[in-house]
């Protein structure tokens, strides 16, 4: 029921992030390749040939969606770079 935000937020993601000088940015059409998809992040890192990896989890709680964004070393798949959480209330 939000995948409309979700894709939203994807889009605004990408966006906002490919502004950062020195970062390259994997556009939508080639990271939609892996939603929904069981692969381990450090074996995406490696077929995008990247070095973190960006997930993400977007819930309803009450009046508000509450975003988590993680970035992930490519290498490792499991040591978190940052992570931060996002609350945005919806009336």
């Amino acid at each position: 029921s939000l995948d409309y935000f979700v894709e939203g937020m994807h889009s605004s993601l990408i966006s906002d992030m490919g502004r950062i000088s020195g970062l390259e940015v994997i556009n939508k059409t080639t990271s939609n390749v892996y939603k929904n998809i069981n692969m381990p992040i450090h074996e995406i890192a490696s077929a995008l040939d990247v070095d973190a990896v960006i997930e993400g989890d977007i819930m309803c709680l009450g009046d508000s969606f509450c975003t988590q964004l993680r970035m992930i070393h490519g290498s490792s798949g499991e040591e978190i770079l940052w992570i931060e959480d996002y609350i945005e209330e919806t009336s």
